[in-house]
């Protein structure tokens, strides 16, 4: 989740320099990064407090799942623009990373051993 996080950051600051800081929304993907911190944060406590772990590893399978929807659509309509800009490689780019995230979070979550609760 971590990782995702840091992908969402790193592609929002490219997105804000490429572009010359000439738009706020190249920074809506770092927003996005801090539900994952935070999902990672629960996650990693599900020795300690069960519950609380299992619903970060659930949200923070979820969420990238949503993001993915979400990536698609913007992908979409970039690509049948008129003028498709630097946009449409940016959130193509996040689409194909949100998809390898989750399929990355599904397989390298917590086995039912190392659950506890």
């Amino acid at each position: 989740m971590y990782g995702y996080a840091a992908f969402l950051i790193i592609m929002s600051v490219g997105a804000s320099v490429y572009s010359n800081f000439a738009s706020a929304t190249t920074w809506i993907p770092a927003g996005l990064a801090v539900p994952m911190i935070l999902f990672g944060i629960m996650g990693a406590m599900i020795t300690r407090k069960h519950v609380v772990g299992m619903i970060g590893i659930h949200a923070g399978l979820v969420f990238p799942l949503i993001y993915t929807l979400m990536f698609a659509m913007l992908t979409w309509r970039q690509f049948t623009a008129e003028e498709a800009d630097y946009r449409l490689f940016l959130f193509g780019s996040l689409l194909l990373g949100s998809i390898v995230a989750f399929v990355l979070i599904l397989l390298t979550r917590p086995k039912p051993e190392q659950r506890g609760g």
